[in-house]
């Protein structure tokens, strides 16, 4: 083996830099110390091991990188977390060594190492420039249900949050996918069975001994606590919230032992990649956490870094909001971020349940939780293909998640912040009006959230006064049209009539999307249809020879009667109008269309029809112009 040795001067160099780098003067530490790991130095032996976790990046890095990459590139973010943890861990795992820990599990999520070290240990790791934070690698219960007050007939839950309302539009969670990071689930439930993703990307055992999904009862008697979460989420036979979305498992609690933080970062960062393998997405679209620390009123930042990145690659984290109430400022760690979505829960009558944990965040002081939804005897899966009726916010989560799978297959370009705003704008108010520290927005309300997320403005109409002489030589249409719910243009049809009732009126669709325009005339039976584009804002005015080419269709198509209809007689309309674009480019919401050739002497009626890409539909007023 060949031995290399520095020269004796630079031999004493070397050693002073990591002096300065490593060891410097005691005092404060360097970085973020949390709060449990400085109880826990300060009360422990000097000799004590502790089970510490170590971040070198600051969240604000996390971020940086998911929103730098976004959804649709999940492969290339997983690939840059682990490249970064892999260059920037190597250093301190060298200096780990060295002081004789062995065992130490690499966190790329959180660009993390969890290790057991001693109090001096830690006190030299603060020092490090490049340490963010250290936090206790505390133990996690596992969460137990609230008691159950009464039976419900099943499925009261499910009209309650409206998720029938979207499967009567088809919207049943298909092509979802939905995480359960809990104590497991049962997928040989029937009711689970056929819901399950399978495959070796499906399952996560954080304690490496469970090959397949499997779930046990709470002191060997009681509920199986992720089975039920994962019925009330997505078991078929409409028993779950999204009944066609495929669910996806993290095991994070053990039957004989409570759970560690380190358990949890990993089941978080398996969700991100279950199969190992960045250039594969097979990331849920939710991540449903039914669990939390019990420490009230205190935020544990020890997660948050790795909500910060599930939730910036496009995936919504959902978490039980506690079951700590009715005293106000119970809220708990991870549902507590700013990035999580925290759920409460209610009875049958829309009433709070007692135990349902209040705000403010101890995070940031707001509103806390997000949302509630049914949480009091719930029907839902058990153990051995059985049923239970379950409260707790733990059971009020999943119906939150099961609606946000519901919402991502009807609108897939969706983005979670987008989701989130339209449930919590949506939601049922409860109380006094307005969000509160009880019941956060209100009570979840798909349909409600599915109007809110498809609703096109309704046109409106600007110019001519209602009832006003315009000459024949030129009618300028002038209205408002506000983009769609997502900001996207919405197509405009202009119906232009000498009948209030609009039985045969002349139609022009002026559709604003990336800029193409042209013309096509079609006959109908008794009347004239003109379809003309709409060119997009900053492009060109539509070009006189397509006008006249216009022209000289009506011309051929009123010199044949009509066309396919055959007899007809044309309405007096003129042309069919002209798109003027821009109208005002400081106001790219004002549009405008010129009719020529109108008949004198004749009152109109004319009004705007507004369609999103979706199908979703909204109407103008009616108004009438008279043409001198």
């Amino acid at each position: 083996m060949t031995v290399f040795r520095l020269p004796s001067w630079r031999a004493a160099v070397w050693s002073a830099c990591l002096l300065v780098f490593f060891l410097l003067p005691a005092g404060s530490f360097a970085a973020e110390l949390s709060p449990n790991l400085a109880v826990a130095l300060e009360t422990r032996a000097a000799a004590e091991i502790l089970p510490v976790i170590l971040t070198l990046s600051p969240p604000e890095e996390v971020v940086r990188l998911a929103h730098q990459h976004g959804k649709k590139q999940r492969g290339a973010l997983v690939r840059e977390l682990k490249e970064r943890a892999r260059r920037s861990q190597e250093p301190l795992l060298d200096l780990l060594r060295r002081r004789g820990v062995a065992e130490i599990t690499s966190l790329w999520l959180v660009n993390g190492l969890a290790f057991d070290a001693s109090p001096a240990l830690i006190a030299e790791l603060g020092q490090y420039v490049e340490v963010a934070a250290m936090h206790l690698d505390e133990p996690v219960a596992p969460p137990v249900a609230a008691p159950s007050f009464a039976h419900f007939v099943a499925g009261w839950n499910l009209s309650r949050v409206q998720a029938p309302a979207l499967w009567a539009l088809g919207l049943r969670g298909a092509g979802q996918v939905v995480a359960v990071i809990d104590s497991g689930v049962d997928a040989a439930h029937p009711q689970l069975a056929s819901t399950w993703r399978g495959g070796t990307n499906s399952w996560f055992d954080a304690f490496g001994e469970l090959a397949a999904p499997a779930d046990f009862r709470e002191n060997g008697e009681g509920l199986a606590h992720g089975t039920a979460v994962a019925g009330v989420l997505a078991a078929s036979d409409s028993l779950g919230v999204a009944p066609e979305a495929r669910w996806i498992a993290a095991r994070i609690f053990h039957p004989t032992r409570e759970t560690t933080s380190t358990h949890i970062i990993r089941a978080l960062q398996w969700a991100l990649d279950p199969d190992g393998n960045p250039a594969t997405d097979d990331a849920p679209d939710v991540v449903n956490g039914s669990w939390g620390l019990t420490a009230q009123n205190s935020c544990s930042t020890v997660y948050r870094p790795a909500i910060q990145a599930l939730k910036a690659a496009g995936i919504a984290v959902v978490f039980a909001a506690g079951n700590s109430g009715p005293a106000g400022f119970t809220s708990e760690s991870p549902a507590n971020y700013p990035e999580s979505f925290a759920v409460g829960a209610t009875d049958s009558q829309n009433l709070v349940a007692p135990f349902s944990a209040r705000g403010p965040s101890a995070c940031n002081q707001a509103i806390y939780p997000d949302l509630v939804a049914p949480g009091v005897a719930i029907t839902t899966t058990d153990l051995g293909g059985s049923f239970a009726t379950v409260s707790g916010t733990s059971f009020a989560a999943p119906h939150v998640s099961g609606v946000l799978a519901l919402l991502m297959q009807a609108f897939p370009t969706a983005t979670v912040t987008q989701l989130e705003q339209a449930l919590r704008n949506s939601a049922t108010d409860l109380g006094a009006f307005g969000p509160d520290q009880v019941a956060g927005h209100g009570l979840v309300n798909a349909a409600a959230a599915h109007a809110y997320l498809d609703f096109t403005p309704p046109p409106q109409l600007l110019g001519p006064a209602e009832g006003a002489a315009v000459p024949a030589e030129e009618v300028v249409l002038r209205w408002r049209q506000l983009p769609d719910s997502f900001g996207v243009p919405v197509v405009n049809r202009v119906l232009v009539s000498t009948d209030a009732a609009f039985s045969e009126p002349l139609e022009i669709l002026a559709w604003e999307q990336g800029g193409t325009g042209g013309a096509v005339l079609l006959a109908t039976g008794g009347g004239l249809l003109i379809w003309l584009g709409w060119l997009g804002v900053g492009a060109r005015k539509t070009c006189r020879w397509r006008m006249l080419v216009a022209v000289v269709l009506v011309a051929l198509l009123l010199a044949c009667g009509g066309g396919g209809g055959g007899g007809g007689d044309a309405l007096p309309i003129g042309n069919g109008g002209t798109p003027v674009d821009p109208v005002d480019p400081a106001d790219p919401n004002l549009r405008e269309l010129i009719l020529t050739e109108l008949t004198p002497g004749t009152l109109y009626y004319w009004k705007v029809i507004a369609e999103n890409a979706r199908g979703s539909r909204s109407e103008s007023t009616v108004r009438t112009f008279r043409v001198e």
